[in-house]
């Protein structure tokens, strides 16, 4: 997503302010936008609040799930948690991936054992 669209989405998550008065299929995409935002900004932390956040109230499709568990993985993966990140990144394969997600994950492997090669 473009620099300019995350801003737009923060400002926009910005003018809503009582989440908890949000429908449940409206408070997970909530977290979850937030989260994909504090990822775009490198704010690991706050990322993994929302994401988890946005998981455990449930998300209407497998598709959006998968999106927010391997997203968890790579936030794992940037804070050095890499058996947290193998952990989301197998809940992941669990779906039925569309490409997009599949190669993102695969990349995000890669990454994994490229980092574990480097550090043994």
């Amino acid at each position: 997503m473009k620099k300019e669209k995350y801003d737009k989405a923060e400002k926009l998550l910005f003018k809503i302010k009582n989440p908890n008065t949000l429908s449940k299929s409206q408070k997970n995409y909530y977290h979850c936008a937030k989260g994909l935002i504090a990822i775009n900004k490198k704010d690991w932390e706050v990322s993994y609040s929302e994401l988890n956040d946005a998981l455990n109230i449930g998300l209407r499709t497998k598709n959006d799930t998968s999106i927010v568990l391997l997203n968890l993985a790579k936030v794992e993966f940037e804070r050095k948690n890499i058996n947290e990140a193998e952990d989301y990144l197998s809940k992941v394969g669990k779906f039925k991936l569309k490409p997009l997600i599949r190669s993102d994950m695969e990349k995000l492997k890669n990454e994994i054992n490229l980092f574990k090669e480097n550090n043994n």
